[in-house]
């Protein structure tokens, strides 16, 4: 029950009032259920953090999955929900990842160009909707962002990017690579990581070491 439970809030455009989640659950399964029972289970899913509620008094509890730790406790405790499909997945990560990516741009003051010849972001919105598209595509990537904290994974993602494209320069510590080249080669990384792997990311520890020294300075 559980995982209809998620699967019917991930299908979801907004919160999900109690008694729908009662309905829904109740015309899949063809009979009437214990309500009890559907509470305790989101009560449950709550704990494990895969959802949370929000209450007024008077009006019916509404659930919610909105957030990244959402989805990584799903991903994790709930393996046959297919988070990749749904809509939401991609809302929430576009939502999450956007703003630690353009504060890595001010942090680190990466030199960025909407007009890169080999690659493109929605410049409108300066939003990833290009990324987000990217990573659902590839299962270890996926992954890879549900399950680590973004700001340590693109400077793992700028070292395997510097390190074939040029770490002589980043040895010098002048190198400014572009971030949607960065992003675009990672994804290029994993592709051919789940084509031979099925599994992974890797990278060098070294360079990834001389960037995070870099931005220190």
């Amino acid at each position: 029950m559980k995982e209809d439970i998620l699967i019917f809030i991930m299908e979801s455009k907004k919160d999900v009032p109690e008694p729908a989640i009662r309905d829904h659950l109740e015309n899949k399964k063809g009979k009437k259920l214990d309500i009890s029972n559907i509470k305790r289970h989101l009560e449950a899913l709550r704990k494990q953090n895969c959802l949370s509620k929000l209450s007024s008094p008077g009006k019916a509890n509404r659930w919610k999955i909105s957030n990244k730790n959402h989805l990584k406790n799903i991903h994790q405790k709930y393996t046959s929900v297919d988070l990749k499909q749904y809509q939401k997945t991609a809302d929430i990560i576009d939502y999450e990842v956007s703003k630690p990516i353009n504060d890595i741009y001010k942090k680190y003051d990466v030199k960025f160009n909407v007009k890169d010849t080999h690659y493109t972001l929605d410049s409108t919105s300066n939003k990833l909707g290009d990324f987000v598209k990217t990573i659902m595509k590839t299962e270890s990537m996926f992954q890879a962002v549900i399950e680590n904290d973004f700001d340590d994974l693109y400077l793992h993602w700028v070292a395997l990017y510097a390190w074939e494209e040029n770490p002589e320069k980043l040895k010098n510590g002048d190198y400014e690579p572009s971030p949607v080249g960065v992003i675009y080669h990672a994804y290029r990384h994993y592709l051919k990581h789940d084509i031979v792997t099925g599994k992974g990311w890797g990278g060098n520890v070294f360079f990834e070491k001389i960037v995070k020294e870099k931005i220190k300075k």
